[in-house]
């Protein structure tokens, strides 16, 4: 229980008058007169103000965050007193989520309900906690004493990569507006052996693909379409190592591409294809074997939730004679990694050009906005003129490598971090829709 400040501008004022006393002996009374009455009025409401158990306090928040994105998390405050309170509610959320102080100030009445939201965007993935929630209540009538009560309502919560962009996807793909965020539509045909329907012609149909007995019948073009094949499979491995720790628009290279590779992962299992997953830095850190059920998505998103990009150099040798011993069926091998030079890659290169042509790998890296956007600035001092020459270098190595790459049968996406998840379904859609895998 504290005073509040009117109570201590009352004491104050009492003092003064109590000074005046010696000028005038009639201050002495209205002194004491005021401290009497602030003192009664603090004993009449510690009995009035209420404690826990008439206001009621609940916290709302999902168990599992989106990594980027935000998150809501709701407050029901319930005053079940028989007066007007005014409160000042502080939450206190999870220290990594860099959200100090969430504060807000409520008149309840009698018997009211408030709903009060607010939203959280954790930046890193891993388990965190929601603290107690503390309600500072002033007295009803006077507003003179301040009970503090504290609601041990601690929660713990997982923050996982960003699944909403999956129920985005979802939602578009129901509205067929897919193209509206870069995506192809994931319904293709292409040159698949299994005849499933006719339908009319369009322009980036082969003319192999023309029905003419049913298109003299129907009396324009017709195409015959052809299921694509299913239950292939799609390994995804992905480098936790210190190369992907560098990060971009607030999120790191493993953040970005976790997110892409859970996105594939559940495109490929919409389309009957069989999905794993192996997570390596210098050791293996997850492995999970192909599946194509629907559980399989849950799993993956367990596995990664408290993937940690770490300080070290990443074994490939050790992944690929892993993977060589579990993958025995013909498989799309996409790696999210990242490429420096011919060189300094030599073991990942080498790797991945061993798997062609019994898979079929794709190497997916991200391209760094810092070195574009110094390649693009103008260099009017020696030292820009340095650094611009050395960067120049650093990504025409690059570029080597990732050619030497193409030419052994790899496959190779190097965009940037935001575009990743766009790049990644489209090159599986294409993948599918060729018929190569």
């Amino acid at each position: 229980m504290t005073f509040t400040s009117r109570t201590i501008i009352l004491i104050f004022l009492s003092a003064v008058c109590m000074m005046y006393g010696v000028i005038d002996p009639a201050a002495v009374y209205v002194s004491i007169g005021i401290l009497l009455l602030t003192a009664g009025g603090c004993a009449f409401e510690f009995f009035q103000i209420p404690d826990e158990r008439q206001i009621l306090v609940s916290r709302h928040v999902a168990s599992k965050l989106a990594l980027g994105a935000p998150n809501t998390v709701t407050l029901d405050i319930e005053n079940r007193s028989l007066q007007s309170l005014s409160l000042v509610i502080r939450d206190e959320p999870p220290d990594e989520f860099e959200l100090r102080d969430v504060i807000f100030k409520e008149r309840l009445k009698r018997r009211e309900r408030k709903e009060l939201t607010y939203r959280v965007t954790p930046d890193q993935r891993g388990d965190y906690f929601f603290h107690q929630l503390n309600i500072a209540c002033d007295g009803p009538i006077f507003g003179l004493i301040r009970r503090i009560l504290v609601y041990q309502i601690g929660q713990s919560v997982k923050v996982y990569p960003n699944y909403k962009e999956i129920k985005k996807f979802e939602l578009m793909s129901m509205r067929g507006k897919l193209a509206e965020i870069g995506m192809r539509p994931v319904k293709q045909y292409g040159l698949g052996t299994e005849f499933e329907s006719l339908r009319e012609y369009n322009p980036d149909d082969e003319y192999r693909r023309i029905d003419w007995n049913a298109s003299a019948r129907a009396g324009k073009l017709i195409s015959m379409q052809y299921q694509l094949e299913r239950s292939q499979q799609v390994m995804i491995l992905i480098d936790a190592g210190r190369l992907m720790g560098t990060t971009s628009l607030g999120l790191s290279k493993l953040d970005h591409a976790i997110n892409a590779a859970l996105m594939l992962a559940h495109i490929s299992v919409k389309r009957d294809d069989r999905v794993g997953l192996l997570v390596f830095s210098q050791a293996i850190q997850s492995y999970l074997a192909p599946k194509k059920n629907k559980s399989q998505l849950a799993r993956m998103a367990d596995q990664l939730y408290n993937v940690k990009s770490e300080l070290v150099e990443s074994d490939y040798g050790r992944a690929f004679e892993f993977l060589k011993l579990k993958q025995k069926r013909r498989s799309l091998i996409v790696v999210f990694t990242e490429v420096l030079d011919r060189y300094a890659s030599q073991i990942l290169i080498k790797n991945l050009a061993m798997m062609y042509p019994k898979h079929l790998p794709l190497c997916v890296i991200m391209k760094d906005r810092l070195l574009s956007q110094i390649i693009h600035q103008p260099a009017d001092t020696t030292d820009s003129v340095f650094e611009k020459a050395v960067t120049a270098e650093l990504i025409n190595e690059r570029r080597e490598a990732l050619a030497f790459l193409k030419t052994n049968g790899v496959m190779v996406l190097d965009v940037l971090p935001e575009e990743l998840t766009t790049a990644v379904i489209n090159q599986y859609i294409e993948i599918k829709s060729k018929a190569v895998l």
